[in-house]
């Protein structure tokens, strides 16, 4: 069975930013429940539109430096409001 995790952002915000705003959210919402011998589904908000690479690479620093980028590919699905923002998270990420 997945592991769903809902990440959740002011409703306020449409955009996240920063290396240090990434990794906070890691810590705080996603690091204990993240299973790293299954796959884990992040489910991005609706409200937000933009999601800046600084911010990406911020939100999996850790989890590559455990499972690194292709375990990242196999372990993690992103979904957001589009499949476009949720491919570009990935390509920020990967590239």
């Amino acid at each position: 069975m997945d592991n769903v995790i809902r990440l959740e952002f002011e409703k306020s915000l449409s955009g996240l930013a920063g290396y240090d705003f990434g990794l906070a959210v890691y810590y705080e919402q996603i690091e204990k429940k993240v299973n790293l011998e299954g796959k884990n589904i992040l489910v991005f908000p609706d409200n937000v539109q933009r999601v800046a690479s600084s911010f990406t690479q911020g939100l999996f620093a850790e989890i590559v430096k455990k499972i690194g980028y292709d375990g990242v590919e196999k372990k993690i699905e992103i979904r957001a409001r589009t499949k476009e923002l949720a491919y570009r998270i990935y390509e920020d990420l990967i590239f």
